[in-house]
């Protein structure tokens, strides 16, 4: 037993590593691709998870780990678009950069190393740089690296644009807001304090604060708070007594990280807990460089505010003059059915051949 609390794959028998399927303690052990793919996925509603699965789903909600037939076939679907192999590739720095300094952690310690954990902090390395935000994005090591960057005189960033010159960007906050209450029984809700309630609440006073315009260099940016994800509750006949929301602050490019977070705090602990996950400053605007000015001008449209967070912020920290240019269409970021035109990819390409090569 402590072999197996120490690492659970001491206590498997190494014919299960060996062959396609192994019956070993009252289950069938398989690793050929071809029975694993008709488990999960050909044959999947002719087997069922174990009833010990099954029974976490009043803890864990009806998630793609949990719940069965129709209902784990739409989460799955859903859930597909962030493994598109197009998505997955812009992944593979971070996969390769949190590997590289595995190996120079094994370097410098030579020995048995302990591979669970090591996996285990990769694994962590490539979601904090990956999902969470950061206030130093991909390009700052980049730019401490090749300090030649530092003397162009412009970078275009390829962010969607819909093929307009888009200047400066808006700053980006993420915190988590929890809702503390007391948990009771929903046949007495009296003597409880339902955390729902008070989120609720304190969601509709901050979406009562709505878009709020911010003008830099004739350029109007809209400064937005919106609540990303709210969840609360442990089962159907209980009252939650907590609640816990993300929030993104979207925030004037003239805000500091340090302003933007007393902002966002005024607003929302009055309600709940604020805590501040990330944060990254923004960028204003460049002002009188001439090649930002014709690139536009080529654009064959006004010079537009970006109304996100995109890395010029970076740039512009580093003393960089950036814009935003690129051929996708911010109206479908993040939609079901976001999507680039093929004539929006030959536009980008002519204007930037034009831009750039004469």
């Amino acid at each position: 037993m402590s072999a197996f609390v120490r690492n659970p794959l001491e206590g498997i028998p190494r014919s299960v590593y060996e062959r396609d399927a192994v019956a070993y303690g009252g289950r069938v052990w398989i690793t050929a691709p071809a029975l694993i793919r008709e488990v999960l996925l050909d044959g999947r509603e002719r087997y069922r998870k174990l009833s010990t699965i099954r029974l976490l789903g009043p803890l864990l909600g009806r998630g793609i780990l949990t719940s069965e037939g129709a209902e784990w076939k739409w989460q799955r679907q859903a859930a597909a678009p962030m493994f598109r192999q197009q998505d997955l590739l812009r992944l593979v720095p971070a996969f390769v950069h949190a590997a590289l300094r595995a190996i120079e952690r094994w370097r410098a310690a030579p020995g048995v190393q302990s591979i669970d954990r090591d996996m285990t902090r990769a694994t962590f390395e490539v979601i904090s740089s990956t999902l969470l935000p950061s206030a130093e994005g991909a390009l700052a090591p980049l730019l401490a690296r090749e300090p030649g960057l530092r003397e162009a005189d412009l970078a275009i960033v390829l962010e969607p644009t819909a093929n307009a010159v888009q200047a400066g960007c808006l700053g980006n906050l993420d915190a988590t807001w929890t809702f503390h209450g007391r948990s009771g029984h929903s046949a007495r809700p009296w003597l409880a304090d339902n955390a729902i309630e008070r989120a609720a609440r304190g969601v509709e006073a901050l979406a009562a604060i709505g878009p709020q315009d911010r003008e830099h260099a004739a350029l109007r940016y809209r400064q937005v708070v919106s609540v990303t994800r709210l969840e609360a509750g442990v089962a159907s006949n209980v009252i939650p007594g907590v609640a816990v929301a993300n929030v993104n602050f979207r925030y004037d490019p003239a805000l500091s990280a340090e302003e933007a977070e007393r902002e966002l705090r005024g607003w929302c602990e009055p309600h709940g807990e604020v805590e501040v996950r990330g944060v990254t400053p923004g960028a204003l605007p460049p002002i009188g460089n001439a090649l930002a000015d014709a690139l536009a001008r080529a654009s064959g449209s006004p010079m537009e505010p970006k109304q996100a967070w995109t890395p010029v912020a970076e740039l512009a920290a580093a003393g960089v003059d950036a814009v935003n240019l690129g051929p996708g269409d911010p109206a479908y970021a993040h939609r079901t059915d976001e999507r680039v035109a093929i004539e929006a990819l030959v536009r980008c390409h002519e204007l930037l051949r034009g831009f750039l090569c004469g």
